[in-house]
């Protein structure tokens, strides 16, 4: 299995229980609420964090530092020896290699089928009005806040989600106006609930602004595994290594 470049780990419900009332046990301690085994993690580096979630763990309930949390934790690259760089070589020597440019000829009594723009049926016209939301995420110093959940509730039932992208912004599309409660997520900090009234006039909102949670966070985990595809392929990781 291929490690991922970088994890982040989020909470996005934090779990009320009282770590000091539960009952100690193998790498944590035991919650009688949920009756499973809260791994400790606030004592854990970055690699063993990456090591242990790079394996896909199901269901896992941990207890965190707020450092730990909403951020990408990297894996360093490691070294490789002169057998990867020889067939590394080879691998560029044929990508690099000369291609036959002749023209293949069409192979011989195949039909082509030509569909003309009148034969399309038109698509039936949507007689809700939908209507695409956007807003920022922002932390207590104003910044950014990458990853952070948004859901959209009405009337109590979930209607569509979101996380917000590196400059803080979401986007949610396909809502019809309404009022709805706009819910946001972030590990490390605090909910936050507001009411917003949608309609076609209006498409942007105020910017919300969370405040960070104060202590060790426990709860269920929410990680985000990331392969960036420069580093994915083997050959540019070795050239960009021998500038």
């Amino acid at each position: 299995m291929k490690q991922p470049s970088s994890i982040q780990i989020n909470i996005p419900t934090p779990c009320l229980q009282n770590w000091d009332e539960m009952t100690p046990c193998g790498q944590g301690r035991h919650c009688a609420q949920c009756n499973k085994t809260v791994i400790d993690f606030t004592t854990w580096s970055d690699a063993s964090l990456h090591q242990f979630f790079a394996k896909d763990p199901h269901n896992v309930c941990g207890r965190f530092r707020a450092d730990q949390l909403s951020h990408p934790i990297d894996l360093q690259p490691q070294p490789h020896g002169w057998f990867y760089r020889i067939v590394a070589a080879m691998g560029l020597s044929l990508i690099f290699a000369p291609k036959n440019t002749q023209a293949q000829a069409p192979p011989d009594n195949v039909e082509q089928y030509i569909v003309s723009e009148q034969t399309k049926q038109p698509k039936p016209a949507d007689t809700i009005p939908k209507i695409k939301i956007i807003g920022t995420i922002l932390d207590e110093k104003k910044q950014p806040i990458i990853g952070a959940i948004v859901l959209l509730y009405r009337d109590t039932v979930l209607v569509a989600g979101s996380t917000s992208d590196f400059d803080g912004t979401f986007a949610i599309g396909n809502v019809e106006a309404g009022s709805y409660l706009l819910k946001t997520m972030y590990g490390g900090y605090n909910a936050q609930e507001q009411y917003i009234s949608v309609d076609a006039t209006q498409r942007s909102y105020p910017s919300i602004t969370m405040n960070p949670r104060e202590g060790n966070l426990m709860g269920e985990v929410l990680y985000i595994k990331r392969t960036h595809a420069l580093k994915k392929f083997w050959p540019f990781r070795w050239l960009r290594r021998k500038r």
